[in-house]
């Protein structure tokens, strides 16, 4: 499996993301930052979640997103700043991956706690059968699904769908 690490945060840059965020991230998350400041699942390669809360039993995952990259749609400011403001009903939420169809996983950062969700922002699965939403959406924002209550769950998630892989470079 073909993954792309970008190069490492250092603590300053982490810093400046949060003040411009607003609100501190959970450590777990800001070491992962410093260590690969986000990943791409480079194509043909592909990454399916199973997640049983939508009818075909999987979400797709493409990118967690890294800080002040030259590509700004994967970058986790940018993004927050593009479209943030459709979830801004939401406590301390910061937009840190995509599945690649322009779907996202929002991170509610409240202390360490670090549900992780994954935002139906395209209405991807809005016709699914009984429809298992944690959060439902606000105007016509999407609803969200709750992927995993800790981001080191939700890393585990995306290792296991790659067969195993690690999220983060080698040594």
């Amino acid at each position: 499996m073909a993954i792309k690490f970008n190069l490492a945060l250092d603590t300053s840059e982490i810093l400046s993301l949060e003040k411009s965020l607003g609100f501190t991230l959970p450590l777990i998350y800001r070491d992962f930052l410093i260590k690969t400041n986000g990943i791409s699942i480079i194509p043909p390669s592909f990454s399916n979640i199973k997640f049983d809360k939508v009818e075909n039993g999987e979400i797709s995952f493409s990118y967690l997103f890294g800080h002040a990259l030259a590509n700004t749609s994967l970058d986790i400011l940018s993004t927050h700043r593009e479209i943030g403001d459709e979830i801004d009903f939401l406590e301390n939420p910061v937009i840190i991956g995509e599945d690649g169809g322009g779907n996202f996983y929002v991170m509610l950062c409240r202390g360490e706690s670090s549900n992780v969700y994954y935002w139906d922002r395209t209405h991807l699965h809005a016709e699914d059968e009984n429809l298992k939403y944690d959060i439902a959406e606000v105007g016509e924002c999407g609803h969200l699904y709750l992927v995993s209550n800790t981001f080191n769950d939700f890393c585990n998630l995306i290792s296991d769908s790659l067969g195993g892989s690690p999220l983060t470079p080698s040594p």
